[in-house]
């Protein structure tokens, strides 16, 4: 019996999105809630996979990265039921020219071992979203 799109795992790229942008780099998550109009702990669960996005959520956090960022962009290649998205990598969505985030650094700025094998340019990195028990 196939899975229904409600109980499948949700992926985003909303945490990658948003540290390519001047605006969310930075304090991105309380910002985003700011522009938003909603709870710091409502963006919080979103970007730690604590709840699917509400429809309304998703298109108004969609529509502040489009801002922030100046590229239109496609829910899909923001949300994902997969975990694949058309643009493989957001340095490349975004026309970046390659980075890395910050997790891949020690505290001498060097990159950490285990993500020596990561190229600039080329994390995608995601956040998967489980379905709440009690929520189905």
């Amino acid at each position: 019996m196939p899975t229904s799109p409600a109980a499948q795992l949700v992926t985003n790229r909303l945490s990658a999105i948003m540290a390519h942008t001047s605006r969310y780099s930075f304090e991105g998550p309380a910002r985003l809630a700011a522009d938003l109009g909603v709870p710091r702990s409502t963006v919080s669960r979103l970007l730690s996979g604590q709840t699917h996005p509400s429809f309304g959520l998703a298109l108004a956090a969609l529509t502040r990265l489009e801002e922030a960022t100046g590229h239109s962009l496609d829910a899909r290649e923001v949300f994902s039921l997969d975990g694949s998205y058309p643009t493989p990598s957001v340095c490349e969505l975004l026309g970046c020219r390659g980075c890395l985030p910050d997790e891949v650094y020690d505290r001498s700025d060097s990159v950490k071992p285990e993500f020596a094998h990561v190229r600039s340019g080329r994390w995608p990195p995601v956040t998967v979203f489980h379905q709440r028990e009690d929520a189905a």
